[in-house]
């Protein structure tokens, strides 16, 4: 008896030891692993990724808007000096910031890493004031750098319209004026297109210290990406594509989920197809002739109830006066890739977890990168596509008041547009 307990004890510690060494050596090497993948990032962009946040600066709105719109009428672009005015076609990035975050720091790591990324202007855009996040861009030195501020934010307005307007929306006068629509409005929603409007109405037309008359190039992405150092390269190569197919308007380099991928030879074929936001809005690129386009039918993407700004540019292709839907040249490999694993995956989703996926894959394209020639498949068909129309809107955006702040933004625009059409037929 005594033995057989003995031996019952013996056998239940060797198990638990053997559990214990499996997951020990199961942590040693992930931990390996994830180590190994930071050998992607050069050591001269450290700097970006181990950079660590200082007090915050606590600021009254009267302060913060004076601030920011001393920074607006500023325009004033980091490391001109350095690296001059740059070409006049040149690609132009705008980064939509938030807040402070480790994707932030990625991203930027991964942008000092693209080859050409000297020739490249970089905007940020705020929709929050955070010195830390000021002192993170002004260590920037690999290119000129502008950083934009949107001037409507819920920081700004915390308490009334366009920001978190419960109490407002309370009030008689205010329920009449929105004609009750205004009940359930989501002012984080209602934020992201008003910021991805403004944005690009400041970028095509109101920044005198940018040109982007000369065929330029726009992407507009997330702070949540990782950009590969082809990205330019297949930006120049796709920019000639595309000028030999017209009907194609924009160019994309990143694919919402796809960091599970194959790579290989897919990495030089590229893809002409309907522009679709499910597949196209990571990494979105087009020059001041699409936009001329778009902000044309500004009704369409302001009164489309949908506070999602890339499915009311989709009400745009679909019912906009030419007839024609938006086409879209893509890599059937993107060249960006998301690092915030919860916006494609729910599960196993650690703060570093979509981080480590994106680098990952870049190792395993690392000897596929900048190919020497390309297949260009046209008119590909998206499962999407069979019936590729809005019939279902995403909502949020029945507050009569976004719809008229949203197309007042472009009243300047859509005058100087009606303006040059009547002297061209007079």
């Amino acid at each position: 008896m005594f033995l057989k307990r003995n031996i019952l004890r013996f056998v239940r510690n060797l198990l638990c030891f053997v559990i214990t060494l499996f997951l020990i050596i199961i942590y040693l090497e992930q931990r390996y692993h994830k180590t190994s993948l930071l050998v992607e990032i050069p050591e001269s962009a450290y700097k970006f990724i181990s950079f660590e946040q200082r007090g915050t600066q606590h600021l009254d709105i009267t302060t913060l808007k004076r601030l920011i719109k001393s920074y607006n009428e500023a325009e004033r672009i980091h490391n001109n000096i350095d690296f001059g005015p740059g070409l006049n076609d040149s690609t132009v990035i705008v980064i939509f910031v938030h807040k402070i975050s480790v994707h932030l720091k990625y991203l930027i790591a991964s942008l000092s890493n693209i080859q050409g990324i000297q020739d490249v202007l970089v905007i940020f855009s705020h929709a929050f004031y955070d010195i830390n996040i000021n002192k993170l861009i002004e260590q920037i030195d690999f290119c000129r750098v502008l950083q934009i501020f949107y001037p409507y934010s819920i920081q700004l307005y915390p308490n009334v319209f366009p920001g978190n307007d419960e109490q407002q929306r309370r009030s008689r006068s205010v329920r009449r004026a929105c004609l009750g629509s205004c009940i359930d409005r989501n002012s984080q929603k209602a934020e992201k297109k008003h910021h991805w409007w403004w944005t690009a109405n400041m970028v095509f037309e109101n920044l005198s210290s940018v040109d982007v008359t000369n065929g330029n190039i726009v992407f507009f992405l997330n702070e949540d990406q990782y950009l590969l150092e082809d990205f330019l390269y297949m930006v120049i190569y796709m920019k000639k594509a595309a000028k030999s197919m017209p009907q194609c308007e924009m160019i994309s380099l990143g694919t919402i989920g796809s960091n599970n991928i194959a790579v290989g030879r897919d990495t030089y074929r590229l893809e002409l197809t309907t522009w679709n936001p499910k597949y196209h809005s990571d990494v979105l690129g087009f020059d001041l002739s699409t936009w001329n386009t778009i902000v044309s039918h500004f009704d369409l993407f302001c009164l489309i109830d949908d506070y999602s700004w890339a499915r009311s540019l989709q009400y745009i292709s679909l019912n906009r006066l030419e007839g024609n839907k938006f086409k879209v040249i893509s890599s059937k490999v993107p060249r960006s890739f998301t690092t915030n694993c919860g916006a494609y995956d729910l599960t196993n989703c650690g703060e570093f977890e979509g981080i480590y996926k994106a680098l990952h894959i870049q190792k395993l394209t690392r000897s596929n990168m900048f190919p020497p020639l390309f297949e260009i498949k046209n008119n590909v068909e998206l499962i999407d596509d069979i019936d590729n129309t809005v019939t279902e809107s995403n909502g949020g955006w029945n507050d009569i008041r976004d719809r008229e702040f949203c197309s007042n933004m472009t009243i300047s625009k859509v005058k100087k547009l009606l303006l040059d059409m009547k002297t061209q037929f007079m």
